[in-house]
């Protein structure tokens, strides 16, 4: 399994390192929000980069990554941040398919691995949402230790402090709040409101009341629940799948997306008819 993981790694990192192009991606306004904060001491709060409404109030929910991008391009340029980015992603795929075991089966993992590969080179530009995927897989990670008694209760104080960090560096920082309470739920039917689920809730309410702690308070943190209120008209990124498999029938992400889910979904379903079997 060794060279396997090893030649893993070489086809994730092709899929991952992609020359960065300014004219089709964000980087550029992330790189700038950075150095504003960092040289001005403050964080853009209006319409900045507009021509026509520069006055509009705006949640700069995402200027934490700003600052980490702006602080790697002015230490080691844009090869410095795409080798940067790059390792970062890998570290997210190495802790989501360590802790995916799936009926023990080593080649498994190592098959659904690259499957995922190309829904992840999907957006292979320099974006904060990298590191949500990063933080992701590190709760992702401690939660499941935690639940197989890999690890004792003191690790789950990484939760919230991931959290601070993750609701200033992107919008999708309430993931971490989900992911943590579909844990909580999940040591309640197992074993009621026992030592784990205490344990677990203690964290959820710890990583909602860090979450508060972001330049725009509360504001911030309801934020993900307004992101579509003032829209005039419709972002291709926050459509569903559905419309974008009918607005895009040409694009082979998108088929290939719906299949990679559905073959989840009905392995899913036929391991928990397996159990339920198991039970009976």
């Amino acid at each position: 399994y060794g060279l396997l993981i090893v030649t893993l790694g070489a086809v994730a990192w092709l899929h991952l390192m992609n020359p960065i192009r300014l004219t089709t991606a964000d980087l550029g306004r992330h790189i700038q929000n950075g150095e504003i904060i960092l040289t001005e001491f403050s964080i853009p709060e209006n319409n900045y980069y507009s021509y026509t409404y520069p006055e509009a109030p705006f949640i700069c929910h995402h200027w934490g990554a700003g600052v980490i991008f702006y602080a790697m391009w002015k230490v080691s340029g844009f090869s410095g941040l795409s080798w940067f980015y790059g390792v970062l992603l890998l570290m997210a795929i190495a802790l989501f398919a360590w802790k995916s075991k799936i009926n023990r089966s080593m080649s498994l993992i190592l098959l659904l691995t690259v499957a995922a590969l190309p829904l992840l080179a999907s957006r292979p530009e320099v974006r904060p949402e990298g590191l949500t995927t990063l933080f992701l897989g590190a709760l992702f990670f401690i939660l499941v230790r935690f639940r197989e008694g890999g690890c004792s209760a003191k690790w789950l104080w990484l939760i919230p402090v991931i959290q601070l960090v993750w609701v200033n560096v992107h919008l999708l920082f309430f993931m971490g709040i989900f992911v943590t309470s579909v844990f909580l739920i999940d040591a309640l039917l197992v074993h009621g409101r026992g030592t784990e689920a205490k344990k677990i809730f203690l964290i959820l309410i710890c990583s909602v009341l860090v979450s508060l702690v972001n330049p725009f308070g509360i504001d911030g943190f309801l934020q993900p629940l307004r992101i579509f209120d003032e829209d005039g008209y419709q972002i291709a990124e926050n459509m569903s799948l559905l419309f974008m498999l009918q607005r895009l029938p040409d694009n082979p992400i998108y088929p290939y997306f719906t299949l990679f889910l559905l073959t989840s979904l009905d392995r899913k379903s036929t391991r928990l008819n397996s159990s339920h079997q198991i039970i009976s």
